[in-house]
């Protein structure tokens, strides 16, 4: 009983004391937000809304990976490792069948080309190269993803060795060499580099589609070499791989979920976000990967699993990109509350609150966790960035201590 009483005296100064900061936060408040919603929650249960009452579906912008994060944990695990399987055909060429691992990156293509070295099935010298990306519908497109040379452009894909995009150093003299040691420089990243200012460049080169698989391929190619193989011919072959064909190696990709979440949230990676919606999608519904099996394990998770209405949630991709996606803060908390015991994904925001941003032209999010326990959603769909005013005032006002 004694208990009981504390706990409601506690709850009791805490109403008084936001009470009586109520009235100048608002007015705080009032010249920072022109148009949005605040929420403070304990729990799924509002504590402060500014304005009074306000829910109303807003762009979230990358606030809509919380989403994406969500579902992945739920039906990938933290376990989950991406798969690309390595083949043998019968013309003596190496078959390479994608998975959408969006980690395979130059780190990890030394270690496949000593795999593959070590099988000695596998010929020194080969004829060519296959690529198989039949996992993945051939007509995918994400809402929202432009024809830009900006790397949260790039496209995603069966196949995708380092985000689509090249990482260079141009020379004031016009020399490019990789910005990236551990990166081969192939023929195609020296065109694709050609006429840039000197300087370091990261480049999206999926803005042109028909150089995502000769890069991919030529970059095998380059780390396969340097384990002793040979290539009769640079020309790449399209085809899904068939049971007549050998299959050498399954790579497993060392980086689990738990390993990617956070790099994919503290830089807000839309590539790897959307790979992250597609086999959750190919999980629940089987392949080949469609954007659509996506967003139907995306509502299912949402709707069914964590009980967030339908009225709260628009999502036509995954990673917020779009601008056509909408969340409420109501369902930004739940989401919150979801990922409460992995916060520790979530970058920190000044060394103290972990936070997720959102960030497009006119559209300016800040979710995360105070240290006491409270969660917070600042969702702005206006002129002036003002979030973390916003974040300053609610402090200033005694939440989240």
């Amino acid at each position: 009983m004694f208990l009981r009483l504390l706990s409601l005296l506690a709850i009791l100064i805490f109403g008084v004391a936001v009470n009586a900061n109520a009235a100048p936060l608002e007015k705080r408040l009032k010249r920072l937000v022109t148009q949005g919603c605040v929420w403070v929650a304990e729990g799924t249960q509002p504590v402060f809304q500014y304005p009074k009452g306000c829910n109303d579906l807003l762009a979230p912008a990358s606030l809509l990976k919380l989403a994406t994060t969500s579902l992945a944990i739920r039906t990938l695990g933290l376990e989950h490792r991406f798969k690309t399987e390595f083949w043998l055909t019968s013309g003596r060429e190496l078959g390479i069948r994608g998975f959408g691992d969006p980690l395979l990156i130059s780190e990890v293509w030394p270690g496949i080309a000593q795999a593959l070295a070590a099988r000695p099935e596998l010929p020194r010298t080969l004829n060519r190269i296959v690529l198989d990306t039949s996992a993945f519908d051939s007509k995918l497109r994400i809402p929202g993803i432009e024809n830009s040379l900006n790397p949260y452009d790039a496209r995603i894909g069966a196949l995708v060795t380092n985000f689509n995009t090249i990482y260079v150093h141009v020379a004031k003299n016009g020399a490019v060499t990789s910005a990236e040691p551990q990166t081969p420089l192939i023929p195609l990243a020296l065109q694709l580099a050609h006429g840039l200012e000197p300087g370091k460049h990261r480049i999206n080169f999926s803005r042109q589609p028909e150089h995502v698989l000769p890069y991919f391929a030529g970059l095998a190619r380059a780390f396969l070499e340097r384990e002793g193989f040979t290539f009769e011919s640079e020309q790449i072959s399209m085809r899904k791989l068939s049971f007549e064909d050998r299959r050498l190696l399954v790579f497993r990709n060392p980086n689990t979920l738990a390993e990617i979440l956070p790099g994919m949230l503290l830089y807000s990676n839309n590539f790897t976000t959307n790979q992250l919606l597609l086999a959750a999608g190919v999980a629940r519904s089987g392949h080949p990967a469609t954007l659509e099996k996506g967003l139907v394990a995306l509502r299912q998770h949402l709707h069914g699993e964590l009980g967030i209405p339908k009225a709260e949630v628009v999502a036509v991709e995954g990673s917020g990109i779009s601008r056509k996606n909408r969340l409420t803060p109501a369902a930004v908390i739940r989401l919150l509350e979801e990922l409460r015991t992995h916060q520790e994904f979530l970058p920190l925001l000044n060394e103290e609150f972990p936070v997720k941003t959102g960030t497009l032209r006119g559209i300016y999010g800040l979710a995360g966790y105070f240290s006491n326990g409270q969660t917070f959603a600042i969702l702005l769909n206006q002129r002036k960035n003002t979030r973390e005013a916003v974040l300053k005032a609610l402090r200033k006002a005694g939440f989240g201590r």
